[in-house]
């Protein structure tokens, strides 16, 4: 687990403070190498944030372009089913009027 900044700023406070000042502290191999690998940690870590942020817009871009392409499916099938009807409705309206016609004639 990561510690916080907090903790690590403390951490060089105290250590620049028991050896009385930064002149007297030992630069150390290891202080050396954390220095060098700290950047490239960092680095690494933008480069996930970003791949993230990238991968979730993409699919976002996706999804919407789903729910588009359904939405134009459903407004097709809505259409047909209205032409469907209407000619329906013109069947029954012309089967009526036959029937209108019988009644009179009869």
């Amino acid at each position: 687990m990561k510690e916080s900044p907090l903790i690590n700023l403390r951490i060089v406070y105290d250590t620049i403070k028991s050896h009385e000042g930064v002149q007297n502290v030992p630069v150390t191999d290891k202080m050396i190498a954390e220095s060098k690998f700290a950047r490239q940690r960092y680095r690494t870590a933008l480069e996930e944030n970003k791949k993230k942020r990238e991968e979730s817009a993409t699919v976002g871009v996706q999804m919407k372009r789903n729910v588009a392409n359904e939405l134009r499916e459903l407004n097709k099938k809505k259409a047909t089913l209205v032409g469907d009807q209407q000619e329906e409705i013109a069947l029954l309206n012309a089967e009526q009027r036959v029937l209108e016609t019988r009644l009179s004639h009869s």
